[in-house]
């Protein structure tokens, strides 16, 4: 059966939500064999490996009538998608061993890897949306390719410049954590789901490198501010207001309602 065009439908994001699912079926795997789900996998990857661009870059909601604005609007969650892929893919491999995922995976982070960072020639550029700072330092850890530990560094160290502008147009940069660079940030602000990932990211970074992302007295501060002792027995962490933004430990340590995240 071949394959037919037509425009992309759903939001830009829908990408992520695959790769989510792959990375959840994936581990359910390693609980034993289970015919049908392998079936299903193996299905989703041939799609996502028929996705992938020649250059590496994988992203269907920039494939075909959007091709030419790919990396030009870093609200859309490009970066943030990959590093749901890259997540993918360690699992799948982790799990069965199979490195058709990861290949791709491989693929569109050496792209990532060639296109930004600080080397003269290079883009300076970060996603509005954390995730693939820990994924490509997951991608490291499996494959031992240092420039994606080295591109997860990047990403981290380049946030808090000011290269994202203004979110969505409408948003402080504190939205996205870009309004100070992490080693000089003290308290949780911003999207609540952008803000875990980064923190994440860094620790990450840090257990690879021994290299602190930012002071001890930093962290003490946005430490504190993560677990307050009030801190709701079920452990989460979210936002109290909209758009997940602000409210963050309020809504940890007084609410057992949390928002439904946004973009």
């Amino acid at each position: 059966m071949g394959k037919i065009g037509g425009e992309y439908q759903g939001i830009y994001f829908n990408d992520s939500d695959v790769y989510k699912w792959l990375e959840s079926a994936a581990w359910t795997l390693a609980e034993g064999s289970d015919p049908e789900l392998e079936r299903m996998v193996d299905i989703a990857i041939a799609e996502i490996e028929d996705a992938q661009r020649p250059d590496g870059y994988l992203n269907t909601y920039f494939t075909f009538e959007r091709a030419t604005q790919r990396w030009t609007n870093f609200d859309l969650h490009e970066m943030y998608c990959a590093g749901h892929l890259f997540q993918a893919a360690v699992a799948h491999f982790r799990t069965t061993g199979s490195e058709r995922l990861l290949d791709v995976a491989t693929r569109f982070a050496d792209h990532i890897c060639d296109t930004f960072g600080p080397e003269e020639g290079k883009r300076h550029a970060i996603d509005g949306h954390e995730e693939v700072e820990m994924a490509l330092v997951e991608l490291f850890r499996v494959t031992g390719e240092r420039r994606y530990l080295e591109g997860a560094q990047y990403f981290i160290d380049a946030r808090g410049h000011g290269l994202l502008g203004r979110p969505y147009g409408q948003h402080d940069p504190s939205y996205s954590q870009d309004h100070d660079p992490l080693r000089d940030q003290s308290e949780v602000v911003g999207h609540a789901v952008r803000a875990l990932y980064l923190y994440s990211g860094a620790a990450d970074v840090y257990a690879e490198t021994g290299e602190l992302p930012k002071a001890p007295s930093g962290y003490t501060s946005m430490r504190r501010a993560l677990l307050p002792s009030s801190w709701m027995g079920t452990g989460p962490s979210g936002s109290a207001s909209e758009r997940a933004t602000r409210g963050m430990a309020v809504w940890k340590s007084t609410s057992t309602k949390p928002n439904r995240s946004s973009p």
